[in-house]
């Protein structure tokens, strides 16, 4: 059992105990509260405050399916995950993405008390996890769980090893900007509409990849 494995269980524990003590012991909500924000990250979505630990439960259930996937996708295709470094970056994207999981929930929490989400905090969440996943691409071989999966990479092992090199240079670069422009007080609609751009280049990149391949 890898260390990010462990770390993923540890997470989904930390998350159960947080929701039990909300449901339990929970503090006092607004009597409508919060519970969706637009791409201008301003409420656009309500529910009565009373709901609130049913809604939070939304977050310790997603990262219990992640942990579970972990555990259970290896198991049902053995040998796809068919080197230790292979595996190590699949339980490494796993757990990056529980722990995003992890502090979304208290941000959601925070916005939901608060009727404000903390904007900032929740981009730079968002900024490290994509980082954390183009680190999770370095040196990834072909396999059928995660990666820029696409019919001209998994079909032409040159182009998937060019294309994942790319993905991880863009995405870690993009993170560590996006965590800076956030820090500088850049808006927050122009740091999502970089995301999304970084999100989808990789992919028009493989494409040029795949051709420049065909052609040789």
């Amino acid at each position: 059992m890898s260390r990010w494995l462990v770390g993923s269980f540890v997470i989904t524990i930390a998350a159960w105990i947080a929701w039990g003590a909300v449901f339990m012991n929970g503090p006092v909500f607004p009597e409508k509260m919060p519970i969706h924000w637009d791409i201008n990250m301003q409420p656009d979505g309500w529910a009565p405050g009373s709901t609130a630990a049913w809604w939070l439960m939304l977050f310790p259930a997603t990262i219990t399916i992640l942990t579970g996937l972990c555990v259970l996708l290896p198991k049902l295709a053995p040998g796809s995950l068919h080197d230790d470094s292979t595996r190590s970056r699949f339980d490494f994207a796993l757990f990056a993405s529980n722990l995003f999981a992890l502090i979304l929930a208290v941000l959601v929490f925070i916005g939901m008390q608060s009727g404000d989400l903390p904007v900032r905090w929740f981009l730079a969440n968002l900024f490290l996890l994509f980082g954390a996943l183009g680190w999770s691409m370095i040196g990834l071989k072909p396999n059928p769980w995660i990666g820029v999966r696409l019919p001209w990479t998994t079909n032409n092992e040159a182009v998937w090893n060019r294309t994942h090199a790319f993905t991880a240079q863009v995405w870690i670069a993009t993170a560590a900007f996006g965590v800076g422009a956030i820090i500088a007080g850049a808006p927050p609609l122009a740091c999502l509409v970089g995301f999304f751009i970084a999100v989808f280049t990789p992919i028009v990149a493989s494409a040029f990849f795949a051709l420049a391949a065909r052609k040789n």
